[in-house]
C-alpha cells in the first residue's frame, strides 16, 4: 500500500474549498437576488459573504490532513490519486458552468424587466 501524505492531498483539498466556496457563494446570491433590497446593500452583503484567504487556506489544510488520516486508516492507497484530482476539478469546472449560467440568467431577467428583450433587440452598448 502507498499511504496518503497530506502533501500529496493539499492541491485536491484546495480545489474542493474552491468548488464548496463557489456551491456556497451560488446558493447565498440566488437567495440574495430573490429578496427585495437596494442594490448598495445587496453589493456590501456580497462582499461579506467572501471568505477570506486565511480561512480558505485553514479549511484546505485542515481538509487535507484529515482526509489522508482517514484514507490511511481505511488502508486505501495513494496509487489512483489522480481519479481524485479528475473528479474534484470536473466538479470546480462544472460550478464554474453553473455559476456563469446563473448570472446568464440574470443578465437576461434584468434585460427583460428594463424593456430590452435579448430576444427581439441587440444589446445596448454603452460607448
Amino acid at each position: 500500500m502507498v499511504p496518503w501524505s497530506v502533501r500529496l492531498l493539499q492541491k485536491p483539498a484546495r480545489l474542493l474549498t474552491r468548488v464548496i466556496d463557489r456551491l456556497r457563494q451560488l446558493h447565498l446570491f440566488k437567495k440574495l437576488d430573490k429578496a427585495n433590497i437596494p442594490a448598495p446593500i445587496k453589493d456590501e452583503i456580497k462582499r461579506d459573504m467572501q471568505w477570506s484567504e486565511k480561512a480558505q487556506g485553514d479549511f484546505s489544510d485542515a481538509l487535507a490532513e484529515c482526509v489522508a488520516i482517514e484514507l490511511n486508516k481505511a488502508q486505501i492507497t495513494s496509487v489512483n490519486q489522480h481519479f481524485i484530482n479528475l473528479g474534484i476539478t470536473a466538479g470546480e469546472l462544472a460550478v464554474a458552468h453553473f455559476s456563469l449560467a446563473s448570472r446568464i440568467d440574470e443578465l437576461i431577467l434584468l434585460q427583460k424587466i428594463s424593456g430590452n428583450d435579448v430576444n427581439n433587440q441587440p444589446p445596448k452598448i454603452k460607448a
